[in-house]
């Protein structure tokens, strides 16, 4: 049967049930009739189940649950088939459930739980190991952590788990537990995980794979990487959340000024040509690049090729690509994924991450085809982008660089910890002893020298503030001492729009990067105080907020340099 034919019935399919109604939670999957018994998972396999997956009736029967935004796709149509094949070549009805009661069904039977769907307790039966790893998750999803490290000490009787909450790394102490405590929650884990290269958890070697997860009704995934350290293994889990952003999330919300939203947005206005995010991991790059992506019409078609999708972009179509250590997976993919780029109309393209030559080839194909492109690197400025983009890891032409309008937009990003403004405290304080950035508590003597050094720096320092360690009510939430004072992270930025200034073209072309560094610079106002961000680095742009007393100057020293260095280098401030 070809797939013309396939989807045909597919859809005749689907208009035998009632395509107007979404099952969303399991008290309306209860109510169905036929009753809902199992999913077939092995059918069709764990990672196309997430989306669509064939389920086994009451009566004997078989219907395709689908993701209602996976609804009329080819991997609706390709799981309609795999049910049809069981169901003696008939055809079978589709009922529509929310992507998360999707997920949470299929995430149990993974688990090899059963649903209770009626009567007073609709809860689930699974271990206590199992249990202990989603407690875990369920906290640091609460706690709005970023990751959690799963690091196993065989030399201690007890090993920790840490998190990054607001950028700090923190060792909660209810989460200090047995060393083999840990490792056998760490080993039941690795059970569920999507693309590990063994079936059985071995820690004695790196590896990565992804898990799914549901926390407070909505669907997380958990980016598994493991480092094996002389004392035991560190598996990393990154939490990426795949509900939709809130609604009229914009650039300003991250903490983009106006400025840079306005270049930004003439970056956007041009058709072809490359945006590129640049940062280190964990920079929010992701989240940006969704967000700006998500500020586009519904009149653009937007795909995106991603390792894996990171942040669901609403009016998108999303791929995911799993990379394997030695890159066989990731070549044909994206050598298959490109070839469909061609052929589908598409207007921009977001590629998660450029990182070595097979995605250097396709940052290549993309923006020479005069399509709009996304992408971020990793790199420590705005102006190393174009010497990264073209190093021998992943080898774009520099010719093609530096024609004009390809590379139309260069950003650079961090997150730095927001003060807590309902208890933050003036500068002055420090003037009877505090903590510096390295943790050192230091005398008046030094914080007199400290505080006069900003003075000859930026002159007024009538707003800056002070994170107050004890914190208050309000900031004190989340019951970690580490981040009393704090209200979260936002981003400073520096963003070059060079896609015509053939001047700094010239200088991509010679890989000269202290060069475009002086060109960017010298469009800067010179002003900490203003709001114009144009020349200006990611460093004044934190100087800014600091100067507004949204930033602790002591949270930018790490980030960038001392202000003892910034003085030694230049009159101007940095």
């Amino acid at each position: 049967m070809n797939h013309r034919t396939a989807f045909s019935e597919l859809l005749n399919a689907t208009a035998q049930a009632d395509a107007n109604t979404v099952i969303a939670t399991l008290a309306e999957l209860s109510l169905m009739q036929p009753a809902f018994l199992r999913l077939r998972i092995e059918w069709v396999g764990r990672s196309i189940a997430a989306q669509a997956c064939p389920a086994e009736l009451a009566d004997g029967s078989i219907a395709v649950f689908c993701s209602c935004d996976r609804e009329g796709t080819d991997v609706h149509a390709s799981v309609c088939e795999a049910a049809k094949a069981h169901n003696q070549g008939r055809a079978v009805p589709t009922r529509l459930l929310s992507g998360i009661l999707l997920l949470t069904l299929v995430r149990e039977r993974v688990d090899g739980s059963h649903l209770k769907l009626s009567g007073r307790e609709q809860g689930y039966d699974r271990s206590d190991t199992s249990r202990a790893f989603r407690d875990i998750i369920a906290w640091a999803v609460r706690k709005g952590c970023s990751d959690v490290h799963l690091n196993i000490d065989f030399d201690a009787a007890e090993s920790q788990v840490m998190a990054h909450v607001d950028g700090h790394y923190v060792a909660p102490a209810h989460l200090r537990m047995p060393t083999e405590r840990l490792l056998e929650i760490v080993r039941v884990a690795w059970q569920d995980g999507y693309g590990g290269r063994e079936s059985v958890f071995d820690a004695r070697s790196e590896s990565q794979c992804r898990l799914y997860d549901v926390v407070d009704a909505k669907p997380y995934m958990l980016r598994w990487g493991q480092f094996v350290a002389d004392k035991g293994p560190s598996v990393t889990l990154r939490l990426l959340s795949l509900a939709q952003d809130e609604p009229n999330a914009n650039l300003e919300a991250l903490g983009y000024l106006p400025s840079q939203v306005a270049m930004l947005e003439r970056a956007m206005l041009s058709e072809g040509g490359a945006i590129v995010f640049g940062g280190v991991v964990g920079s929010g790059k992701s989240t940006s690049l969704a967000r700006l992506l998500g500020s586009l019409p519904n009149t653009r078609k937007i795909m995106t090729i991603e390792d894996p999708v990171e942040r669901v972009i609403t009016n998108a179509l999303q791929a995911s690509i799993v990379r394997s250590f030695d890159g066989s997976e990731e070549a044909s993919s994206f050598r298959a994924k490109l070839m469909m780029l061609k052929r589908a109309a598409v207007s921009d393209v977001l590629l998660g991450e450029i990182r070595d030559t097979e995605t250097g080839r396709a940052f290549l194909d993309i923006v020479e085809s005069g399509t709009n492109l996304y992408t971020t690197v990793h790199v420590s400025s705005v102006c190393a982008i174009p010497s990264r983009l073209a190093s021998p890891q992943v080898q774009v032409p520099v010719e093609v660089l530096a024609s004009p309008g390809m590379l139309k937009l260069l950003a650079y990003q961090a997150l730095l910890p927001k003060l807590c403004t309902a208890c933050s405290l003036p500068l002055s304080v420090l003037m009877y002893g505090a903590p510096d950035a390295l943790g050192r508590t230091r005398d008046a003597t030094h914080w007199a020298n400290y505080i006069e050094r900003l003075r000859r720096l930026y002159s007024d320092l009538n707003k800056v503030r002070v994170r107050n360690s004890q914190g208050c009510a309000q900031c004190r939430l989340k019951e970690l001492p580490e981040i009393y004072g704090y209200a979260g992270r936002t981003a400073v930025a520096e963003l070059y729009e060079l896609g015509h200034d053939a001047e700094a073209l010239a200088l991509v072309c010679r890989h000269d990067v202290q060069g475009l560094a002086k060109r960017y610079r010298s469009r800067s106002d010179g002003d900490p105080f203003s709001a114009d961000m144009a020349g200006k680095t990611a460093m004044q742009c934190a100087v800014h907020k600091m100067l507004h007393g949204e930033l602790d100057p002591r949270d930018i020293e790490p980030r960038f340099m001392a202000f003892e260095t910034v003085e030694s280098l230049t009159a101007r401030p940095i």
